[in-house]
């Protein structure tokens, strides 16, 4: 298990709570070092874990998640990316000044990564080695993700209260935990291959038989073909990639930017250090009082 804030302890949790342990940071930076065919994340903000704004004083507590997904996508042209995320952050009414700083932070980092990854030849036309989008929960409406899971390789996951951003891993409190496998089958854990192919299916709707059971996907009875090209990760890529490039079929939508910032009475963004803090050297009450009274008020 790996703990952002220590349930238990002494001088432990004080120091946690003051400091913070950022187990998962370091547990992510050294999954993806090692990524080479598929990097599958699901989680309720994603953006970057690491800014120029309100750094904190320890350079060495900061660790750019987003640069070192790109530097792999760079050095591994085999490497293929999914994250799937909720269309709006998870920001409740009141607090629409943090959204909006979060949505521009995301745009920023998936058109980082776009660029990182370019694109590989498609059927019909060319992928984006990073397929970023937002997966459907009842017809007509996005699913909202409240956890993370992050899946290397089909030999390494994480899944947990934490998110891929700054405050998600240094500021807010959560518990992760890191799972490996020793059963092998063709490179990859048969236990976490099965977990990341059946949170596929989910969001696509597929599966060895319709949803819903009944009778087989096809009539000699083989599985959907979707639930086929899950099964390996440049495949499972290619299946959400195909997906979205044909419009979604109702199963998933294009990233969406946010609200637009240039619109009449458009809600100001908070600065990074109040609504993307750092639990080492993050934002002060009188900071946060600050930016609320500039025209911002939390409610």
């Amino acid at each position: 298990m790996i703990r952002t804030l220590p349930a238990t302890g002494g001088g432990e949790e004080i120091r946690s709570a003051k400091f913070g342990r950022r187990d998962t940071q370091w547990a992510l930076r050294r999954a993806l070092r090692h990524a080479r065919e598929l990097v599958y994340i699901e989680t309720p903000l994603f953006c970057g874990t690491a800014h120029d704004d309100g750094a904190p004083a320890d350079s060495a507590a900061a660790v750019n998640l987003v640069a070192e997904l790109a530097t792999r996508l760079t050095i591994e042209p085999r490497l293929r990316v999914v994250i799937l995320v909720p269309r709006e952050t998870p920001f409740v009414p009141g607090y629409e000044p943090f959204a909006m700083y979060h949505y521009a932070r995301r745009r920023l980092t998936a058109q980082t990564l776009a660029l990182a990854g370019g694109t590989v030849d498609g059927l019909n036309a060319r992928r984006p080695r990073v397929v970023i989008a937002h997966p459907m929960g009842v017809p007509g409406r996005p699913l909202v993700i409240r956890s993370t899971t992050v899946i290397v390789d089909d030999v390494w996951c994480l899944t947990g209260a934490s998110s891929y951003s700054r405050r998600g891993l240094t500021f807010d409190g959560s518990n992760d935990v890191v799972m490996t496998d020793w059963t092998i089958d063709r490179g990859a854990s048969v236990a976490i291959r099965a977990h990341r192919k059946a949170l596929m299916a989910m969001h696509l709707g597929v599966g060895p038989q319709p949803v819903g059971g009944g009778a087989p996907a096809s009539p000699v009875g083989a599985p959907a073909g979707d639930w086929v090209r899950l099964h390996q990760g440049v495949s499972a890529h290619e299946t959400f990639a195909d997906l979205l490039l044909s419009g979604g079929r109702g199963k998933l939508l294009p990233l969406w930017n946010g609200p637009d910032p240039n619109a009449v009475n458009a809600v100001i963004p908070h600065p990074a250090q109040v609504a993307d803090p750092d639990g080492r050297d993050g934002a002060s009450l009188i900071t946060s009082v600050i930016a609320a009274l500039g025209g911002n008020a939390i409610i």
